[in-house]
């Protein structure tokens, strides 16, 4: 569901709680700071949907591209992605 304080240290690098965020919000990770001030990251956000990100250049969430392959779908105009995992 959540990504544990060991999760989130391997994904970050960083033990403190306000490195992580620094880090988290420089990366564009989507993350919510619970009652304790600690970011709380959904492990589906990191996991995504099983695609090969081993070509893209940069991150991005799993959720952007559904949302654009959607948009796309139903005819509306999105914003350029520079790279798709696919």
């Amino acid at each position: 569901m959540f990504l544990t304080k060991e999760e989130l240290f391997a994904l970050t690098g960083r033990r403190r709680k306000s490195c992580q965020i620094r880090w988290l919000r420089a990366k564009g990770v989507p993350f919510r700071i619970n009652a304790s001030g600690r970011p709380i990251v959904a492990s589906n956000v990191i996991i995504g949907d099983g695609r090969d990100l081993t070509n893209v250049d940069e991150w991005h969430s799993a959720v952007m591209f559904v949302q654009a392959e959607q948009s796309i779908q139903n005819g509306q105009k999105t914003e350029q992605i520079s790279k798709s995992p696919t």
